[in-house]
């Protein structure tokens, strides 16, 4: 890495977030001697610093502070990973122009610019591109039963608090798993727990037991995960917490559900139950919006797939900012800006509304694991429930073509009917007298 005065400096701190595969793989690979010489790591004066992935302060407001920032971190060996806050400094891909619109590149591909740690290594590539496109689309890594994914889930829920651990997991893991793959065997394979165990016993020995007792915690972890999904969502159907919205674009009606449960894995639950748009209120007052990828079938009488479809949460993310800063206390106005990008919007007071669109505009979150800093949303469960359904029909849908080889396209937003903005506020207050919205639509 270089200082500003393009002399070169020693990396010796990583700040992160709350480690996923990204930072796992990362891990793994800066055990590889070649690898730390060509990023400036020495792996002995190397630390790892676990940070929020909230950004709650307006940028743009500390423009300069936040450059002298930058320079300070260069000159003391600093950069950024995955977390958010990387700027000009850091191997961080989040805010990047490439990436405002729909998510194309991940914190790796930003090292291997630095260093290409695939060029001479073929048995790394197949590894890298399932990390890389479970990140970018949200793909499995395998059909491996426990994988490292899975494993990883796990050991959120167990230990949140000792981000170290988990980290130190997922680098083992996917040493494990660099054994196995330089011994031939394919990277559906050597991601699964079997494998994994296989090569960590090869290439760490020490540290096998360890490792097993980790995933043997995660695994129990996950089952009661998933039965506490299940029984959150057969609550929510049982209470009537669904709706269904017909989208004049979409090919089918959209499925709504509304749950209440700190499971991790309730959204992946709703999905299997054939929700497409899944609003989750955890224990603390956080919520999240996670949404499905429905399948468009062909005509034709065959079961082949030839699209797959995305709703962007851009104007849900605009309501919902709307409405959280009408309801702040003191009441906030936001910042003048497009209200339906990604990342955060800021008040004119220079705090973040605490509604984060992800880059890739299909998960909308007021809080989450890695940002457990954000404060709870102002707007109430009924409230938040209705303005998301009544803003479904004007949001845009984002498509990729599948080919009959089973190829597929790139994701692109499509132009198709859909409801404007307008005509749906309009028609909400008339279904709906002042009284009962407050009479708070500032903004």
């Amino acid at each position: 890495m270089e200082n500003g005065n393009g002399n070169r400096v020693k990396i010796q701190r990583i700040w992160t977030r709350f480690p996923n595969l990204e930072c796992g793989l990362f891990a793994a690979l800066l055990e590889i001697e070649r690898v730390r010489q060509h990023l400036g790591i020495k792996l002995g004066e190397l630390k790892w610093k676990f940070m929020s992935t909230a950004q709650l302060d307006d940028p743009e407001a500390s423009a300069n502070q936040e450059e002298n920032w930058e320079e300070t971190a260069r000159r003391k060996g600093i950069i950024y990973f995955n977390v958010g806050g990387g700027g000009k400094n850091g191997w961080d891909q989040h805010g990047r122009p490439e990436n405002r619109s729909l998510c194309e590149i991940c914190s790796l591909d930003l090292v291997r610019g630095a260093y290409d740690f695939l060029d001479h290594r073929p048995w790394l590539r197949d590894i890298f591109l399932r990390v890389r496109q479970n990140d970018i689309d949200g793909t499995s890594i395998t059909s491996a039963a426990n994988n490292l994914r899975q494993l990883m889930s796990g050991l959120t829920i167990t230990r949140l608090d000792e981000p170290e651990a988990v980290l130190e997991f997922l680098k083992l893991g996917f040493l494990g798993v660099f054994n196995r793959c330089k011994a031939g065997v394919d990277a559906e394979t050597a991601f699964g727990l079997e494998a994994m165990l296989i090569g960590v016993a090869e290439d760490c020995p020490g540290q096998w037991e360890w490792f097993k007792t980790l995933a043997e915690e995660a695994i129990a972890a996950n089952e009661k995960d998933e039965t506490d999904a299940r029984e959150a969502v057969a609550k929510a159907e049982r209470m009537k917490k669904t709706a269904t919205v017909r989208h004049l674009g979409l090919f089918r009606p959209l499925r709504v559900i509304e749950l209440r449960t700190d499971s991790t894995r309730a959204d992946k639950v709703a999905r299997w139950k054939c929700y497409d748009i899944i609003i989750v209120w955890r224990s603390n007052g956080h919520c999240q919006i996670f949404t499905s990828t429905p399948f468009q079938y062909g005509g034709d009488g065959k079961a082949s797939v030839v699209a797959k479809w995305r709703v962007d949460l851009g104007e849900a993310a605009k309501q919902l900012r709307i409405l959280e800063a009408n309801f702040a206390n003191p009441r906030q106005r936001l910042a003048k800006a497009d209200w339906t990008a990604s990342g955060y919007c800021y008040y004119e007071s220079g705090g973040a509304c605490p509604w984060y669109l992800a880059e890739f505009l299909v998960f909308l979150a007021n809080g989450t694991q890695s940002s457990r800093n954000v404060p709870p949303t102002r707007i109430r469960h009924d409230k938040l429930f209705s303005e998301v359904v009544a803003i479904l029909p004007a949001c845009r849908l984002i498509r990729k073509q599948v080919n009959p080889d089973d190829s597929e396209g790139e994701w692109e937003h499509v132009e198709t009917l859909r409801l404007d903005p307008a005509a749906i506020k309009s028609s909400r207050n008339q279904r709906r007298p002042d009284h009962r919205s407050g009479g708070h639509r500032r903004n």
